[in-house]
């Protein structure tokens, strides 16, 4: 359900508004200063800043980790294209 709203989201912008860009940004596994202790990394830098043992899985999938401030400047990279390409 989830998936299939951010579809249709993207329908009716299309829809309404037929001559704007879209672009969509499938972003996974963001990791910042302020995030959940829980989490994978948070959690694997604690344990690494405290000398712990990390328990890993054989390590047969595949994440793609980012810095939320990378997530930030590639976002604001996307607005900057924006206002360069309206101003053209």
């Amino acid at each position: 359900p989830y998936t299939a709203s951010k579809n249709e989201l993207v329908n009716i912008i299309r829809d309404r508004h037929p001559h704007a860009t879209i672009i969509r940004a499938h972003i996974e596994h963001m990791y910042g200063e302020f995030d959940n202790p829980g989490k994978f990394i948070p959690r694997i830098f604690k344990k690494l800043k405290c000398n712990e043992d990390i328990e890993l899985t054989w390590c047969d999938h595949k994440r793609d980790f980012i810095h939320v401030s990378d997530v930030a400047i590639f976002f604001k990279s996307l607005l900057d294209v924006s206002q360069t390409n309206s101003k053209t």
